[in-house]
């Protein structure tokens, strides 16, 4: 992924001599989102914003049906990173969403052939395990994805930082690499991770009277590097 954008940017020659340097972001500050599942779409843009050294957002808001029937349901999707002249390809992306248990349940109870849940799985970014997941006090569900793959716009997150910001939220930290998610022919099969990269999932985050830090991950493959984590609003938070 360096030796790529090292080329490209080579390549580009000197038209991006004022460009600025890439974004780079603090692993423990973009985890610490997870710790405010009672924020609003607003407020949480706000400290999204923070994190990530500015955001843009793309996603419209809602649909009025939507959000009128779970007051806990919103949703950001956009782009950051550092600008780059004469591109328009952003250098990360973000989805984040915070949904509560009547959107919960209309999920279970709606068909993948409903045209109600193009916009329902859509907006949430639901995992598969969300409802197994779920607290028996939980009342909503946030979780973030935030990917990039162009280290001219935002820099790498190197394995130490990542493993330290991990290690103190959640109890367990588990790493892996090439050899742990390919299996025994793993050196007979194309780099997934690469020799600087990893994968760390981390469980049994930060638990209150108000929230769950269910999970989360880091990884840096030969492609991309993605932050993701997940919390459940308790009802305490209300």
């Amino acid at each position: 992924m360096r030796t790529l954008a090292l080329c490209l940017a080579l390549s580009l020659g000197p038209a991006h001599a004022q460009d600025t340097g890439p974004v780079t972001l603090d692993p423990a500050a973009v985890l610490a989102l997870g710790a405010e599942p009672w924020l609003d779409r607003a407020g949480f843009r706000d400290r999204l914003d923070l994190a990530l050294g500015g955001i843009t957002l793309d996603m419209p808001r809602l649909p009025e049906e939507l959000r009128a029937a779970d007051p806990f349901l919103w949703s950001l999707t956009g782009r950051f990173g550092a600008p780059l002249a004469g591109s328009s390809v952003p250098g990360g992306l973000f989805a984040c969403s915070r949904y509560g248990l009547s959107t919960r349940d209309l999920m279970a109870e709606t068909s993948l052939t409903d045209p109600r849940a193009f916009a329902l799985f859509g907006a949430t970014q639901a995992a598969h395990d969300d409802a197994e997941a779920w607290p028996e006090a939980g009342l909503a569900r946030l979780a973030c994805t935030i990917t990039w793959d162009d280290t001219r716009r935002v820099a790498i997150i190197p394995e130490g930082p990542a493993t330290a910001a991990l290690q103190a939220r959640f109890d367990e930290v588990l790493r892996l690499g090439d050899a742990e998610m390919l299996g025994a022919d793993w050196q007979s099969q194309p780099p997934r991770y690469g020799e600087d990269g990893y994968r760390l999932e981390a469980r049994f985050g930060r638990q209150t009277s108000v929230l769950v830090h269910d999970s989360a991950l880091i990884e840096l493959t030969v492609g991309h590097q993605a932050i993701r984590f997940r919390a459940f609003l308790l009802n305490g938070g209300v």
